[in-house]
């Protein structure tokens, strides 16, 4: 039998390609509450990610930025994750964004747009300090 966080996260799905961007938002954090300790971590992970998706879109991005980082700490692997991060802090103009699309870079590094992602940051920020230690 389905879990309740399941259907939520199939309807939050569902309400993005919708372009309702509000109730998939909402939907999602119902999926997390209703999941509760049942739900595995790298599952926590992908809806905490669309929530960052989500508030992206919507133009949120202090909030987007923070669901991308309890998505990423849930599961240090999730490369959408990593890419909204650096998406949103690229926005708020931080340059946390460097790093954060490193680590998106490194996740997925055949990835276009995060490579993109990553060349608009370095042009903004230079070369991070973690890029440079391992130069001769």
């Amino acid at each position: 039998a389905a879990h309740a966080w399941q259907t939520l996260k199939l309807l939050g799905n569902e309400a993005v390609s919708a372009k309702m961007l509000w109730p998939a938002e909402t939907i999602y954090r119902m999926a997390l509450e209703e999941g509760g300790d049942v739900l595995p971590e790298a599952e926590a992970s992908i809806l905490h990610s669309n929530r960052a998706l989500v508030l992206l879109k919507a133009g949120h991005f202090e909030d987007a930025a923070a669901a991308a980082e309890e998505a990423l700490q849930l599961n240090g692997h999730n490369s959408k994750a990593a890419f909204r991060q650096a998406q949103a802090l690229m926005e708020l103009g931080s340059a946390a964004a460097l790093q954060a699309a490193e680590r998106a870079h490194r996740l997925e590094p055949k990835d276009a747009k995060v490579f993109q992602l990553l060349e608009k940051a370095q042009a903004k920020w230079g070369q991070s300090k973690t890029d440079l230690e391992g130069m001769d």
